[in-house]
């Protein structure tokens, strides 16, 4: 039995209704951040006109949106770090941060800036034993995208400077610089140091 598919004939228009107050926006009617930037003026005039009509609530409104739409985009903004985790060490971290109300990305902004400004020392990356089979995750961080740049030519160099292999795995970047901060500040306890 061959398959058809179900379709219009050509030349007859559908004739399904559309669900009652749905409408279709044409593309030019479509009202972006650009689009509200493109009639902040006329905007702005309808602001004061709600005003003196008495709806403050409406042009309290249509300020906020305008608000909105006018604000500056910063040149860098927070932008999402990978780190590589060990799942075990994972859940450790997101529950050393909920205990002590210091999140992640705070801690990792700390070390960061501890790195650039020679207060800590990360240790050197070292690759998985061949073979190893780790329980790895995902675990992501919102940091400046300003600052992961700054950490990872200051990675670069620190490599050179102390002389580690530049092979990929090897050497520093970003992610592992945050990955060795957040161990050095929320160490597992079976690898925290010895008290003396």
């Amino acid at each position: 039995m061959p398959i058809t598919h179900s379709r219009r004939p050509p030349g007859r228009r559908d004739t399904r209704r559309r669900p009652e107050g749905h409408a279709t926006l044409a593309p030019s009617q479509k009202t972006g951040k650009r689009d509200v930037r493109a009639v902040a003026p006329t905007a702005q005039r309808a602001v004061a006109y709600l005003r003196d009509q008495g709806e403050a609530d409406m042009a309290n409104a249509v300020q906020t949106v305008l608000d909105y739409a006018t604000a500056p985009t910063p040149a860098y903004g927070d932008s999402p770090i990978s780190l590589y985790l060990d799942r075990a060490f994972r859940d450790h971290v997101k529950a050393q941060a909920k205990a002590t109300g210091v999140d992640a990305a705070t801690t990792v902004r700390e070390g960061f800036e501890a790195f650039l400004a020679g207060a800590w020392d990360p240790p050197q990356p070292k690759r998985a034993t061949h073979g190893a089979t780790l329980d790895k995750v995902n675990f992501s961080v919102r940091v400046s995208a300003e600052l992961i740049e700054r950490v990872q030519e200051r990675a670069a160099e620190y490599t050179r400077e102390q002389g580690w292999p530049a092979a990929r795995g090897y050497a520093l970047n970003a992610m592992q610089v945050a990955a060795a901060y957040l161990a050095h500040v929320y160490p597992l306890p079976d690898q925290a140091p010895a008290e003396q």
